[in-house]
Formats: structure tokens, sequence, C-alpha cells
């Protein structure tokens, strides 16, 4: 067995009032609007979408579209949530109903996780109470399906920081290679390291012809100017990114949420 679970008292916040969340979609660039707001049954984080509460686990995901929906058969219920996760991650909120009221996609933002913690942070409130908390005893790796190079593993550690440590390589682009190693030992580490990283595109986008069918692809894609949701690494394009090794960045981000579909609080003496 490579993992464990036991019971702990741990801190948790929840959140004292609704908050809306209101905006276009990453992929269908049509406006979503969304109500979060504290799940009194207190049993994990749950999608609520024409009234029917489905829970996010990881039964119920899938990363065909290259984003984290939650489907029920053949059905998505709910798109593009990651970004949101990986910011209830880090503001350790683990009871929550995210109520659609209008599409199914989670409102993209700047394409950070950032605008989604300047919204919630001050509607939360602080408790403590009995989790469980998972822990791992064994590493653990999984690599992508037919392509041995892409992988993620999970080893335990002595250490009470989680450390994350994310490689890209894009050979054939202008990033070719970026890697960031993340300590997470409190929320400020992830405000100030993470929550900002962008959604990137790493591939080259050239031609005219491969920007349009991009920008069909994902209609709510904004590649330049004040409302950017997105870093494009092209000749073309002269935005600055916010850091240096943003993609690297952006996939600890990515991961954080992912791990959210878990439901359960991870002990942080992984690496």
């Amino acid at each position: 067995m490579s993992f464990s679970v036991s019971k702990q008292m741990s801190d948790e916040y929840i959140l004292k009032t609704p908050v809306i969340l209101d905006g276009i979609g990453f992929h269908s660039g049509k406006r979503n609007v969304i109500i979060v707001e504290d799940n009194i049954e207190n049993d994990g984080l749950y999608v609520v979408q024409e009234g029917k509460r489905y829970k996010i686990d990881p039964f119920a995901v899938s990363t065909e579209q290259r984003t984290t929906s939650i489907v029920e058969g053949d059905q998505i219920i709910a798109m593009t949530i990651e970004h949101l996760l990986s910011a209830l991650h880090a503001l350790n909120i683990r009871n929550l109903n995210i109520v659609f009221e209008e599409g199914n996609e989670v409102p993209i933002l700047d394409g950070s996780a950032e605008g989604y913690m300047q919204l919630i942070e001050s509607e939360i409130e602080l408790i403590r109470r009995e989790v469980d908390v998972l822990e791992v005893t064994e590493t653990v790796r999984q690599v992508a399906q037919g392509d041995s190079s892409r992988f993620v593993q999970i080893e335990p550690s002595d250490s009470d920081v989680m450390t994350i440590q994310s490689t890209v390589s894009y050979p054939d682009s202008r990033i070719l290679k970026q890697e960031y190693i993340f300590k997470f030992s409190c929320l400020e580490d992830y405000r100030r390291e993470i929550a900002n990283a962008r959604t990137s595109f790493p591939f080259t986008i050239e031609s005219e012809e491969v920007i349009e069918e991009t920008k069909s692809r994902l209609k709510g894609a904004i590649f330049t100017g004040e409302n950017k949701n997105v870093n494009i690494y092209s000749s073309w394009n002269t935005d600055k990114t916010r850091h240096e090794n943003e993609v690297a960045r952006h996939k600890i981000l990515d991961f954080l949420g992912d791990l959210n579909v878990l439901n359960i609080e991870l002990s942080p003496r992984i690496t």
C-alpha cells in the first residue's frame, strides 16, 4: 500500500458569504456565472448544475480537452475547474459548492488563480475540525499513456514542507526547457510564487492560419493587451510574461488544482 489515511485535527477555512464569479469561458468564449458557497453538509467539494449536486472526485474527472472537467457519462457538467480548485487548495477550503448559474465553464479571468483568491479570500473564516489526512508511504510514479517522457512522481519525505518540482521541455518551441522548485509551507508562498502564473501556449504560433485555428478552438483566449489571459511564445508577441519560468510555475498551479479532486487533505510530507 502506497498511502495511509488517518484522522487529525486541522485548520480549515469556510466561506461566510457566497461569492459570484462572472466572466468568459476559455474554451467557449461565452459568459459564465458561478456562485461559490459554503457546503453546510461538510462532505467535500461539489459542482451544482441545474439544482443537482455532483461530487468532485477522481471518478468524475475528464481531461480529454486538455482541461479538467467534471463529467457524468458522456455529459460535461463543469469545465476548466483546475485554476479555481488550485486557489481553494491554497486557501485550505475543503467544503464548498460551485453553483453554475449560467454556462458550464469556470470563468478564466486572467488565466491564473490570482483572481479567484482575491474574490474569495475576504469572505472566509477559520475553523478547526477533524479531517481525513492522506499520507504517502511509498514512491508512486504515473506515466502518461503513450509518452514515457511525461510523468508525475510522488515520494514520501521527512520534511513538513511540501516540495514540488516542475520540469517542462518543448524542444521545438521558443521555450526549450523550464524548471521550478516550489516549497509550499504557507499561503504566502503560493500567493508570491504560483498564484499569478498564467496558462501558456508553449508551442510557437507564427502563421496566421495557426493563429486563427487556435482562436476558433479556444474562443475565450485573449492573446495580447491589458485583458490577456494566456501567454503566447511567438515572435509577433512582445508582451512580457510575469515570470521567467512561468510555464513551469503554472504546471504546479494546475497540479495543486488537480490534487484537490481527491477531496481529502494531503500530508505535506511529500516531494
